[in-house]
C-alpha cells in the first residue's frame, strides 16, 4: 500500500498531470464567463418577453374598457358587444394584466418566489387555453390535464398557486400569444411549482448557483475532453516503468502479475478522479462562497426507464431527427406523437441527479484507465503511446459520425461521457444497458491487458 501512495504522489508531481489540472480549471473559467455572458443575454430575452405580455394583456383591456364606456354612453343600443360578453372580457384581461404586471415586477427585483408562483400561474393558464382547444387540436386525442399529470400532488399544488379555471376563451385569445406545445407546458408549469414548494430560484444562467454550474459542465464541456485527459494520464504508466526496469524489480518480490496490473490501473482510476475532480470541487468552493451553496433541490429531468434495457426503434429515429427543448437546466427531446415526453420524463432533485452523474462518471473513468493501460502495454514508446491514444480519442470521439445508425447507443462507449443526457434518455441506449456495456468493456479490456502483460518477458529486458 505505502509503494501505491509513493508512485500516486509522483503521478501528482508529474509536469503532464499538473497542466491538464490548469486546462481543466481554465476550461471551467472559460465555461463561466461564457454562461455569464449567455445569462446576460437569456435576462434581457425573457424581461422583453414579459414585457411583451404585459403590453399586449394591457393593450386588450384598453379595448374592453372601451367597449364597455361605448356600451353605457350608446345605451345598449348599436353596440357590437353585448354586456355579457364586455364584461367577460375584462374579468380576462384585467386577471391577465394584473398576472403580467407581477411577473414584469417580480422578475425585475429578483423575488423569486413570487417569480415562480406567478410563472408556474400562468403556465396553468396557458395549459387551461390548450385543453379548450384539445377537441380539435389534438388529433392523437393524448391530452394530459394538470389533475391527471399531477396526481396525488395537484391538491398540493393547486393550493400553492391561484389557478383560473378556463370553461369559455376570450376572441382572439391566441392572437400574439406564442402558446408552446402542450408537453413543453407540463414540463415547464411542473418546473415552476416544484422550484415554488421546494424554494429554490430558476437554475440556468438566470441563477448560476455553483450546483447548477457543476451540471452544466458536466453537460456541455467535461465530456468533450473526459477521456484524452484521463488516457494522457494513465497511458504512461506502465511504459515508463519499462523504459527505466521498474516491473522487472517489482516483479522479482512474490507478487502476481494480475495484482501488479490490477495495481497499475487502481493508480491511473484514482489519479484520473483526482484529475477530474480537484478542479470542479475548487471552482464549486469558489462560486459558493462568492454566491452561497443553495441550490441542491434545484429540480432536473430522469428517464423513468432508466432500468429498462432498450429502446424502441421509433425513439431512436426520433433522437436522430427531432430537436430538443430546454427547461430549467435540462433539456429534453421533443416528441412527435402528443405527450411521449411526459411519459417517459419526471423531476428529480439536482443533487440526485449528480450522484447518479458521478456514478456512471466513475465506471467511465475505470474503462479509460484500463484502456490506457492496455495502450501502454501494447506501445513501448511513451510519445507513440501518447499518439495511439489521441487517435484512439478521435476514432470513439467520431464513432456516431462513422456509423450514425449506432450514434448514443450502448456501442458507441466514447459516448457515455455524456451522462447527463443519458439519464435525460437523450441517447439511443438506456442507462442500464450504458452501465452493463461500460463494466463489459473493463472486463474485457482487463482481461485482455493481463493476457498481453503474461506473454511480456519483461523479466529478462
Amino acid at each position: 500500500m505505502t509503494a501505491f501512495w509513493l508512485e500516486l504522489k509522483s503521478t501528482f508531481r508529474s509536469f503532464i498531470f499538473l497542466a491538464l489540472i490548469l486546462v481543466l480549471i481554465a476550461f471551467q473559467a472559460v465555461q463561466f464567463v461564457q454562461l455569464r455572458k449567455a445569462g446576460l443575454f437569456t435576462e434581457s430575452q425573457v424581461s422583453q418577453e414579459n414585457l411583451a405580455y404585459l403590453r399586449k394583456s394591457e393593450s386588450w383591456l384598453r379595448y374592453w374598457q372601451k367597449q364597455e364606456t361605448n356600451f353605457n354612453e350608446l345605451g345598449g343600443t348599436g353596440s357590437r358587444y353585448s354586456l355579457e360578453t364586455i364584461e367577460f372580457h375584462l374579468d380576462w384581461y384585467e386577471y391577465e394584466e394584473k398576472l403580467a404586471r407581477g411577473i414584469v415586477r417580480s422578475f425585475a427585483e429578483k423575488d423569486w418566489p413570487q417569480y415562480n408562483r406567478l410563472r408556474a400561474e400562468k403556465g396553468l393558464l396557458d395549459w387551461g387555453i390548450l385543453a379548450a382547444f384539445v377537441d380539435w387540436t389534438n388529433i392523437y386525442n393524448t391530452f394530459v390535464t394538470p389533475q391527471q399529470y399531477f396526481g396525488e400532488k395537484w391538491a398540493e399544488y393547486e393550493s400553492l398557486v391561484n389557478s383560473r379555471e378556463v370553461r369559455r376563451l376570450p376572441e382572439s385569445v391566441l392572437q400574439g400569444r406564442g402558446l408552446s406545445s402542450a408537453e413543453h407546458t407540463a414540463l415547464t408549469t411542473s418546473y415552476y411549482l416544484q422550484l415554488l414548494e421546494k424554494g429554490t430560484p430558476p437554475g440556468g444562467p438566470l441563477c448560476l448557483t455553483p450546483w447548477a454550474f457543476l451540471f452544466i459542465f458536466l453537460r456541455e464541456s467535461l465530456p468533450s475532453v473526459l477521456a484524452i485527459f484521463v488516457l494522457l494520464v494513465t497511458v504512461n504508466l506502465l511504459s515508463r516503468e519499462k523504459k527505466f526496469g521498474a516491473i522487472k524489480t517489482n516483479l522479482q518480490r512474490p507478487k502476481s502479475r494480475a495484482r501488479f496490473l490490477a495495481r497499475k490501473i487502481s493508480l491511473g482510476f484514482v489519479s484520473s478522479f483526482f484529475l477530474v475532480s480537484v478542479p470542479q470541487f475548487l471552482f464549486f468552493l469558489l462560486l459558493g462562497i462568492t454566491q452561497g451553496f443553495a441550490g441542491a433541490n434545484q429540480p432536473t429531468l430522469l428517464n423513468r426507464d432508466i432500468l429498462t434495457w432498450s429502446t424502441s426503434s421509433d425513439y431512436a429515429y426520433l433522437l436522430r431527427w427531432s430537436r430538443s427543448s430546454t427547461v430549467g437546466l435540462s433539456q429534453y427531446v421533443r416528441s412527435v406523437w402528443g405527450n411521449g415526453a411526459l411519459e417517459r420524463l419526471d423531476f428529480i432533485p439536482l443533487w440526485q441527479s449528480l450522484c447518479l452523474t458521478l456514478a456512471v462518471l466513475a465506471l467511465f473513468l475505470l474503462f479509460c484507465s484500463v484502456l490506457g493501460t492496455l495502450i501502454s502495454l501494447l506501445i513501448g514508446n511513451e510519445t507513440a503511446a501518447q499518439v495511439v491514444a489521441a487517435g484512439i480519442f478521435a476514432l470513439g470521439s467520431t464513432f456516431g459520425r462513422l456509423w450514425p445508425k449506432e450514434a448514443g447507443s450502448a456501442w458507441d462507449l466514447f459516448a457515455k461521457a455524456r451522462v447527463v443526457t443519458l439519464l435525460e434518455g437523450n441517447q439511443a441506449a438506456t442507462f442500464l444497458r450504458s452501465v452493463v456495456f461500460l463494466g463489459t468493456a473493463v472486463f474485457f479490456l482487463f482481461g485482455l491487458s493481463l493476457l498481453t502483460f503474461r506473454k511480456q518477458d519483461v523479466i529478462s529486458n
